[in-house]
């Protein structure tokens, strides 16, 4: 069983393509507390699935050799913080899905190398602030779901000039007080049901709070 890391044989297998230690039958796992250093001796890891490992703290600098890495899922992995700048270099990133991390804080501005990004799942994300400029970096990023992120408050610049960007889901982001104006000039590129959002006004100088609003 594990306990509170994952043995260093890793290296054992660098040919492996696929790793998981997450949830399985809906199983939790509550037992794995890092990954070793030698996780970056898999250079031909394709696929990480780290879903609901409920005491994973934090992602070894290592990962960032993992060059051939297209799908990272670390759902539901409670204790998650920050992630490593060095996870910039896994360059072949083209489906990442961190919902439900909710003490997750920040994206590092590495991000900016995920050039061949397609879909980033943020939900619930309820300890996130906003988002790093360098997502705007990620030329193909189509789908960006930030439905949740109660803490949310602003979106970073830059994101008008993603050209593939089709969904961009930012219902119950309560803290968001507005919609920027390219987003609505832009509305034409997305379907309409794919664009949704929930602006919940700030109090106003009076103390009273306007009604929320909802546009779909």
């Amino acid at each position: 069983m594990l306990s509170h890391t994952v043995s260093p044989l890793f290296r054992l297998f660098t040919s492996l393509k696929k790793l998981t230690f997450g949830a399985s039958s809906g199983v939790a796992n509550k037992e794995l507390t890092k990954l070793p250093e030698s996780v970056g001796q898999l250079v031909h890891l394709e696929e990480l699935v780290l879903d609901q490992c409920k005491t994973l703290a934090e992602l070894p600098e290592s990962i960032g050799n993992l060059k051939r890495l297209t799908m990272l899922h670390m759902r539901s992995c409670k204790r998650l913080t920050v992630l490593p700048s060095s996870i910039g270099g896994c360059i072949s990133l083209r489906d990442v899905s961190l919902a439900k991390c909710s003490s997750l804080q920040s994206l590092p501005d590495s991000i900016e190398n995920w050039t061949e990004l397609e879909e980033l799942v943020l939900t619930k994300c309820t300890s996130l602030e906003n988002l790093p400029a360098q997502l705007s970096n990620c030329k193909k990023l189509a789908h960006l779901n930030l439905r949740s992120c109660a803490t949310l408050e602003t979106l970073p610049e830059g994101l008008e000039n993603l050209p593939r960007l089709r969904t961009l889901d930012l219902a119950l982001c309560d803290k968001l007080a507005m919609v920027p104006t390219w987003l609505i000039g832009d509305v034409w590129r997305m379907g309409p049901l794919d664009f949704s959002y929930r602006v919940k006004k700030r109090k106003s100088s009076k103390g009273t709070s306007d009604k929320d609003e909802y546009c779909e």
